[in-house]
């Protein structure tokens, strides 16, 4: 099982990293493209609370949390 701090679910911990994520690759995003708007920022928090509800739901959290574990250690 995926490491977690004390009380924390793995559906959490999974939607903690993927809004860092998110965070992270949006300061990316409006330095290269300053034209990216607010409405732009919200279609795609509202695409990644679908994804996240959809992942969620089936029961695959722990799952994506393992592959990107993997992922970042061979980077």
């Amino acid at each position: 099982m995926f490491p977690l701090d004390p009380g924390e679910s793995v559906e959490a911990r999974f939607e903690k990293s993927a809004w860092q994520g998110f965070r992270e690759r949006l300061a990316l995003i409006r330095k290269r493209r300053p034209e990216f708007s607010e409405e732009d920022v919200k279609l795609y928090e509202e695409r990644l609370r679908y994804e996240l509800r959809i992942i969620r739901e089936m029961g695959f959290a722990a799952y994506f949390l393992i592959v990107a574990d993997f992922i970042n250690y061979a980077k």
